[in-house]
């Protein structure tokens, strides 16, 4: 795997877990090739907005919409077509389970950027999520694990270390000019489209 310095060097230094790590500022792992960067940090004013979104979400359990919108689907399918749709639906929800997604909302900052590579826009994210950032290293591992499997081991997983932090892959054709990656040190996450980024 060729995941380049520039942007996982500055955080791969600390040892996981460290006070160092937690303290490390995210856009010094930036590279200086980039034409987009967007710095995100929490601001406790907009906590209202979580509140308006828990209330969203409770609407929805209450009013069963996701379940309507499934009934709607699955009325139309075989009763082994639904089988085999809900064997896998178990399959995502267990693979998916370590996420915390309220840990997006409450990190305490993150950074997004992007650039070109020939016809390819390469992105890359860090995200300061604390405590939850190995249930989502866990849980994206898991998706790519899901997807090595339906693809019969066409779109492969592949793993390796660098500087102590565990890299992991998903090795899509070379046509599609991407490769998933996830990426964790400490309480800090890093996903992108590319190993070169």
């Amino acid at each position: 795997m060729r995941m380049q310095i520039g942007c996982l060097g500055l955080l791969l230094v600390f040892a996981p877990g460290s006070l160092l790590a937690q303290r490390v500022d995210l856009r010094s792992g930036v590279p200086e090739d980039v034409f987009l960067v967007v710095h995100a940090k929490h601001n406790p004013e907009r906590n209202v907005r979580n509140e308006h979104l828990a209330q969203v979400w409770q609407t929805v359990q209450e009013t069963k919409i996701i379940d309507k919108v499934l009934k709607l689907i699955t009325d139309s399918v075989s009763a082994q077509q639904l089988d085999q749709a809900k064997s896998v639906m178990e399959e995502l929800q267990t693979a998916v389970e370590p996420l915390d997604l309220t840990a997006i909302a409450k990190m305490e900052d993150g950074i997004y950027t992007q650039r070109m590579r020939g016809f390819a826009n390469q992105q890359l994210a860090l995200l300061r999520l604390g405590d939850a950032a190995d249930g989502w290293e866990e849980g994206l591992t898991n998706l790519m694990r899901l997807v090595d499997k339906y693809s019969d081991g066409s779109v492969p997983v592949r793993v390796s270390q660098h500087q102590g932090a565990t890299l992991t892959a998903l090795a899509v054709p070379a046509e599609a000019q991407m490769t998933p990656v996830v990426a964790r040190l400490g309480g800090i996450l890093l996903l992108s489209n590319s190993e070169d980024f």
